[in-house]
Order: C-alpha cells, then structure tokens, then sequence
C-alpha cells in the first residue's frame, strides 16, 4: 500500500511542476495533490502501529541457535561444530532422556538444547579456547554450569552407541568388501583398523609414565576400525599411550571373539604396526638388512591406496571434534580417565552420525595423522593370508 501510493505521489509531483512551468492553474488537480499528500504523510506516520514486534530472546543461546542475522551459518558452524538443522535432530534424539529432568537445586532446569550446545561447543574447543570459564562466558552460563551440562549431555549421547557404532552384520560386510574389491582389488576385506594417540594436554597424575608416549607427550590410546566410507565400526580406547597398537588388537573382543565377527575368508588391512593373522593383514615391513621385494613394495602401495580411508576417518573426527587433540582434564584418578573416555566415545558416536555432512577443507589442516608406525617385530609363520593376497594381486596386476 504505501509503496503504490508513494508511485502515485511521485507521477502527481511531475505532473504538478509541468503545470507551473505551463502557467496551466488547475484548481482541481491542486486539490488532489494535497490529499495525495496528506494521505502520504498519514500512512507513513503509522505504518509501524501494524508492524510485527521484534523477536526478544531470553538468552543468547537461544539467539545464536535461531536468529541468522546474529551468528551466520558460517559462524555458527564454526563454533557448534554441526550446523542448526543438525544440532535440533540430535536434540530431538536424546531430549527425553532422564538426566534433563532433574533440577539444579532452587534453579529451573535448563533445556536438553543448551546442554547439547555448550557440550558441542566443549568438544568443538581447543587449546585457551577449551576452558571452561571462557565457554560458560560464550554460553552465559557459569564454570559449574558448563561442566554439569558437558556431563549430562554426554551421558545421554552415550546412550546412542549401540545405534551408531555397530560391526556390520553379514550382509553389510559383504557389500563393503564387495566395493573394496572392486576398487582396489583386496577380495573379502570387510574393514581398516589404524591406531592413534589422543593427547593429553597435561602428565597424569596417577601412573603418568604409563602414558608418556614415544613423540614425548602424553596420551590415551585408540584404536578405530572403519569401513571404506570412513564409518567407525568398532572402537577400543583407554589404554595408557605407551602401550603399542598390536598388543591393543590382540587384547580386543574383535580379535579374542574372532568367530563372531569374520566369516572364513573376511579379514582387516592394517600397517606394518599389526601382526599378519588370519583376520589381519598388515603391509610388508622393511628389514634392519635387507629391503623389500618388488612384488611386496607393489602390495604396499595397493594397501595404502585403500587404507588412506582409516586414516581420512581419524583426521575427520580430530579436525571436527578438537578437544581430541589435547584433552586439559588432568587424571587423577580412575573417574577423571571415565569422563575423558566418554567424551572420546560420545565424539566418535557424533562422527557417525554426521559421517554424510562434510566439514569446512580449512579444519582439516595440521589435522591429518601424521604418526609413524610403530616397529613391531613378530617370529613364525603368521602370513599366509597376506602371502595369498599378495599372490592374488601380482597374478591381476
């Protein structure tokens, strides 16, 4: 309305200077132009009487979940580590969960939703960023508050493992190593298994030599299986990060339960860290005196071609999740190691979930896995599945 009758001023503005300069006095047309104009003035006085009110939030949580004008998608994306639409599913998921509904002394319970934000923003954080008091000043929330929020929010997404974090059945195995054939050659191979170290930002105080790890830090040990989609199908963590990745594999259900989790001829690709097995086979590993054979440097490099996969799976989860580059809980005791772990877990149970949303190419720098493999040194006949892979691959070269 005021758009077309601030045209219909404008044409009556024209037409009104042509009769000035024509010396053409219309008593009537003055007339007119003086309503226009009256009118004019009116709707523009009161336009704003019919005029929605502004939107007031009652917190700035709230403000930066809904209001786009306030925090960009970008922004947002960058802080929560998951975009809204993402965030409100996970809420819908875990929102009924009992440890939302209990209250905080005299204070009113504080929604599902902000605890799933400050326990994103908690994980997304790190190194002076990643205090508390600095995340709870974001969120408007106190040090206390962060923490109880980071605690419950974990403890319900802890609840979604079993949902998001599961071997593949007969079925799936079969499609997977089906698509790793077909793309790189390896018959039957159902998943990829790495290690990796989660530093800890401080020493331990209980069994701290335990962790202090051969680059000079400390850190928690894990060890990921994934398929070829960089879907994590299994997780073992909690050992101290002295500990070296075979004898992690080797303490496993996956490896100590083998019959339940492989098929006759189903096996994982790893590196030269693992020892041969008949449900792991690792690439060939150069002697102190002599080097590899053509055909082997040729098995390494087809392995490695396939086996980038598990390491694009944890440079993902660090580069989404970067508490896992540096966690600053110091351990004291057995419970401060629980809560670590769970965090870890929860990371990797959100990596599923968002595995189909790709994240920003800038987070993945200084990210990737750059560790280098561990020596192992194994005695006796344990490579007759790789001999027969190796076989296989030279005779379809």
């Amino acid at each position: 309305m005021l758009k077309e009758l601030e045209a219909v001023a404008k044409s009556r503005v024209i037409k009104a200077y042509l009769r000035f300069y024509l010396d053409a006095e219309d008593s009537f047309e003055d007339d007119l132009d003086h309503y226009v104009a009256v009118k004019l003035f009116a709707l523009r006085e009161s336009r704003y009487a019919f005029r929605a009110p502004y939107r007031t939030w009652s917190s700035d949580w709230e403000r930066m979940l809904y209001d786009g004008t306030y925090m960009t998608d970008d922004e947002f994306l960058s802080n929560f580590r998951m975009d809204r639409e993402c965030i409100q599913q996970l809420n819908k998921m875990v929102e009924d969960d009992e440890v939302f509904k209990q209250c905080w002394g005299k204070r009113s319970k504080m929604p599902s939703m902000l605890h799933i934000m400050v326990f994103l923003k908690y994980l997304g954080s790190y190194g002076n960023e990643a205090s508390l008091q600095k995340i709870g000043r974001a969120m408007g929330i106190s040090k206390g508050s962060v923490n109880e929020c980071v605690m419950r929010a974990s403890s319900a997404i802890l609840k979604l493992q079993q949902q998001a974090i599961r071997w593949p059945d007969a079925e799936e195995r079969k499609r997977i190593s089906g698509r790793i054939s077909k793309a790189h050659g390896f018959l039957h191979c159902v998943g990829l298994i790495d290690g990796t170290l989660f530093p800890l930002a401080f020493a331990p105080m209980l069994n701290g030599e335990d962790y202090f790890t051969r680059k000079g830090n400390y850190a928690v040990k894990g060890l990921i299986i994934c398929d070829d989609s960089a879907k994590i199908t299994w997780v073992e963590m909690g050992w101290p990060g002295s500990v070296h990745d075979n004898r992690v594999w080797l303490n496993s259900d996956v490896y100590l339960s083998k019959e339940k989790y492989f098929n006759n001829k189903e096996y994982l690709l790893g590196d030269s860290a693992f020892a041969a097995s008949p449900v792991l086979v690792p690439a060939f590993k150069k002697g102190s005196n002599s080097n590899l054979r053509d055909d082997q440097c040729y098995f390494n490099t087809k392995l490695a071609k396939v086996r980038i996969k598990s390491e694009h799976c944890l440079g993902l989860l660090k580069a989404r999740f970067q508490r896992l580059q540096g966690h600053r809980r110091v351990i004291k005791s057995k419970q401060d190691l629980d809560v670590i772990l769970q965090v870890m877990m929860c990371a990797c149970i959100l990596h599923n979930l968002l595995i189909n949303h790709p994240i920003p190419e800038d987070w993945m720098e200084n990210t990737a896995e750059a560790e280098d493999e561990e020596a192992f040194d194994y005695h006796g006949d344990m490579g007759n599945r790789r001999d027969q892979l190796l076989a296989y691959l030279m005779e379809t070269r």
